[in-house]
């Protein structure tokens, strides 16, 4: 009976200890995930903190570029043409290609009234195409697509 007693009591002992070795390793466990949820929650407050920092930077951008009241509708792809910075990128991409252009009054004088560019996009390459022929997209209809129509699209020239 004493043997039985003694069996018990380490028995118990030994259960004892394993209870508060567990408990103890929950506890850390749970400081852990604490501290890493804790880590988490300020990671996630200044990642919005600099989505709305970064949202008013595209608004205040926006509005240096194209002041409210002239926007342009860019659901409809020909209205990019409407866009005067579209327009400036462009020239500014022409004279990058083709280095500093000197354009004279016999230039201006040399191009009729009735003349315009048309614009196409060549869907095999992407590339934009600027040209004075007027009929390209009707030549190649499943490579090229116009922007605007076959008339005068109102641009200046």
């Amino acid at each position: 009976m004493l043997s039985l007693h003694i069996f018990l009591l380490s028995f118990s002992t030994v259960a004892i200890i394993w209870a508060f070795y567990q408990t103890h390793k929950v506890q850390q466990q749970k400081k852990l995930i604490s501290l890493i949820s804790h880590g988490v929650g300020e990671l996630m407050d200044a990642t919005q903190d600099e989505i709305l920092k970064n949202k008013k930077l595209i608004e205040k951008a926006q509005h240096t570029i194209r002041p409210p009241g002239s926007e342009v509708d860019y659901s409809d792809p020909t209205s990019y043409l409407d866009d005067p910075g579209m327009l400036a990128t462009l020239v500014a991409i022409i004279v990058n290609k083709y280095g500093t252009l000197r354009l004279g009054l016999d230039d201006f004088a040399d191009m009729g009234e009735e003349e315009y560019v048309s614009v196409y996009m060549d869907m095999n390459t992407h590339d934009l195409i600027l040209s004075l022929k007027h009929n390209l997209a009707t030549e190649d209809p499943f490579r090229l697509i116009s922007f605007g129509s076959d008339n005068d699209d109102s641009t200046y020239h």
